[in-house]
């Protein structure tokens, strides 16, 4: 896939103001992608199938200074 982790963020329409992405990886036929909620103040992590549809997602806290990093504060 030719795509950044903000280009997928936008794609999967996940691009909210206190959305940040994080990263994108390639395992081979499937992808994991990061990206901050800031919303729920968690990291997710979704497990991509080779049509982009979710396979698994997993959402986790951070530590505390998790939103003020991924928001700009």
């Amino acid at each position: 896939m030719n795509a950044t982790a903000a280009d997928l963020l936008v794609r999967l329409n996940l691009n909210f103001d206190d959305s940040r992405a994080i990263e994108l990886l390639d395992r081979g036929g499937r992808y994991l992608f990061r990206y901050f909620d800031g919303q729920d103040q968690r990291e997710v992590t979704l497990e991509l199938d080779a049509e982009l549809r979710v396979v698994r997602e997993v959402r986790e806290h951070g530590d505390d200074d998790d939103y003020a990093h991924y928001c700009g504060h």
